[in-house]
């Protein structure tokens, strides 16, 4: 793979501080209705926990057995 084509993946350290401004401004509402729902299933850990306890073929296969 050219490095030329993987160079233009890179993101700039100016966009960077853009991004980062808008994401922890404390008064952007769009982000902190986000992170309140996220606080209202537990948080990212307790997300991520579920969905791979979800994920499981036996969970999978279960649900699958309540639909039919």
């Amino acid at each position: 793979m050219s490095i030329d084509i993987r160079r233009k993946l890179a993101i700039e350290d100016k966009r960077l501080d853009e991004i980062n401004a808008f994401l922890l401004n404390s008064e952007n509402k769009l982000i902190n209705d986000l992170l309140a729902v996220v606080e209202k299933y537990g948080g990212p850990e307790e997300i991520n926990r579920k969905a791979r306890e979800a994920s499981k073929i036996e969970n999978l296969m279960a649900r699958l057995k309540k639909k039919n």
